[in-house]
């Protein structure tokens, strides 16, 4: 597994490292971080309210006793991994609402995807995806890449991807105090979070590409974002509606994606329609608006 780790590790470098920013936090609680070592697996006591700078950068997880934990941040004075749903903008005197935060100390705690994949589900038909995703509209590419039966694609919201390097596969969307990551593994790091109203917050930070130009292979999904300009920030709005999570670039003037929060037995008859283009909609507990509509229940 430490080899796994590694290559997640180096992964997320590639990606993420070259940007070269910084951001700082506060830790919101005590907690312990990792360091990066193959030989050994050293961690480091974290107390409450001390200052973490860290290198904008995301790692999902890795495993520490059989127990799959994560996603981190690199700690910028010395390379250990600090874990993500402890820190909060050094500048913030504002957090998201605990109901849309969707990692703990446990790991992710509230399952939440593209909103358009609840399409997919309700079609029950794999090739909805291809008027979203453009790698999949390419079937003899796509049916390749992600082996018989869709193996990726069905095991995208399990453990399983963890034993393998597929880790851009992974499907959920992290929602911290911290920033966002994407299903597609964009990423959006907070420097501060300023409340509008109980459903509305300006995040101010700065974006990067999952993928860039030289890596078109290894990208399974679209690109939502734009990298922000080195040494600029920019502002992008979380608006909550119901299960629904809007999320906009304000400055840009730029609608990003939409998430949606789901339940295990949601994600159960996607994973059918992945690997059988098949589900049994009596199981699905289809997400609502704050107003009380579903407009997939017809």
């Amino acid at each position: 597994m430490k080899r796994v780790f590694l290559l997640t590790v180096l992964l997320c470098c590639a990606v993420f490292i070259y940007s070269h920013e910084n951001a700082s936090y506060i830790l919101s609680d005590n907690c312990f971080s990792y360091l990066i070592d193959l030989d050994h697996h050293e961690t480091k006591e974290l107390k409450k309210n001390e200052k973490i700078t860290c290198i904008t950068s995301f790692i999902d997880a890795f495993e520490d006793n059989n127990t799959i934990i994560g996603p981190f941040f690199y700690n910028k004075a010395n390379y250990y991994l600090v874990p993500v749903h402890a820190l909060t903008p050094v500048d913030s005197v504002n957090v998201l609402p605990e109901h849309i935060i969707t990692i703990s100390n446990n790991g992710i705690t509230k399952k939440v995807i593209p909103a358009y994949f609840l399409e997919i589900l309700k079609t029950k038909d794999i090739q909805t995806l291809a008027k979203y995703e453009t790698f999949f509209s390419k079937s003899a590419d796509y049916r390749s890449a992600v082996g018989a039966d869709n193996t990726l694609l069905s095991q995208m919201f399990t453990d399983d991807l963890f034993s393998s390097s597929y880790s851009f596969a992974w499907g959920y969307t992290v929602i911290s105090n911290a920033g966002i990551k994407l299903s597609n593994s964009d990423t959006i790091y907070f420097k501060n979070i300023i409340k509008q109203s109980e459903s509305m917050y300006d995040c101010e930070g700065i974006a990067v590409k999952a993928y860039e130009e030289w890596n078109p292979e290894e990208n399974f999904w679209n690109t939502r974002v734009e990298n922000t300009t080195q040494g600029k920030v920019e502002t992008f709005t979380i608006t909550i509606d119901g299960d629904y999570i809007r999320i906009d670039n304000k400055t840009r003037g730029t609608h990003i994606t939409t998430v949606v929060s789901v339940d295990d037995a949601t994600l159960t008859e996607l994973s059918n329609v992945f690997s059988s283009n098949n589900c049994d909609l009596s199981k699905v507990s289809w997400p609502h608006h704050a107003d009380g509509t579903c407009e997939l229940i017809k």
